[in-house]
Order: C-alpha cells, then structure tokens, then sequence
C-alpha cells in the first residue's frame, strides 16, 4: 500500500513485496540446516531467535502502551 501511495505501479509494487518475502524461508532453512549440524549450537541459536524476538517485541507493542500513558489526561468535569 506505501508503495501505491507513493506512485509506484500495483505490479511494481506486488512483485517487490513477494521478493521481500522470499529471503524468509531461505533464512529459515540455512538456520535449521545450521543448528541440525551441530547440537552444540542449539543453545545459541534458540538465544538469537528469543533475542530478536524481544527486539520485535520492544519496537512495536511497548511504545504504543508508553505514548498512550504520556498524553496528557482531560481535565476533570
């Protein structure tokens, strides 16, 4: 939709969002075919994956709760 919004054509804009789509699963397999080699890696690569997830987690469900609890409040009636 960004893409649209900024003028780009619906194929243009289709077909780049598929390509971004497609590095997934690629990263998915080299992970899994990483960590099935080596046991001795099972440990941190379940470290990364709870990392990057915290990471997700803290830029885009906890500013929303802190942006809504710093706006000021209305004046009582």
């Amino acid at each position: 939709m960004a893409l649209l919004a900024a003028g780009y054509r619906r194929a243009f804009a289709v077909g780049l969002g598929m390509a971004s789509g497609l590095v997934e699963p690629v990263g998915a397999v080299a992970g899994a075919a990483i960590v099935g080699y080596s046991a001795a890696l099972l440990p941190w690569g379940l470290g990364f994956a709870a990392g990057a997830m915290l990471f997700v987690i803290s830029h885009e469900i906890i500013p929303e709760p802190i942006a809504r609890a710093m706006r000021p409040s209305p004046p009582p009636a």
